[in-house]
């Protein structure tokens, strides 16, 4: 909300469509159902809080765009779909 802040971009390396998922499953699951409850946020290699600034920022930024879940209430049958946020650090650029 810092119109003068920071600016983060990414690069999309790999996805998968949701047609080519379907092709492939046995048993196509129906993926509107999955829609009523926000995703699991799983953010790998970006460190604790001892992360450099710009890590933790990215870190921030990518629990923030998706609804937050209380583990205390959620129930596990609601959990139906997962997304995975992996920083590969490289060194030297």
């Amino acid at each position: 909300r810092t119109p003068a802040g920071p600016t983060l971009s990414f690069r999309v390396k790999r996805f998968t469509l949701g047609r080519q998922i379907r092709s492939v499953q046995r048993r196509p699951f129906d993926s509107a159902r999955a829609f009523e409850s926000p995703p699991i946020v799983v953010t790998n290699n970006f460190g604790d809080v001892t992360a450099a600034p710009h890590v933790k920022l990215m870190r921030i930024t990518f629990q923030n765009m998706f609804p937050a879940i209380n583990v205390g209430t959620v129930r596990l049958a609601d959990c139906k779909r997962v997304v995975l946020f992996n920083f590969i650090r490289r060194d030297g650029g």
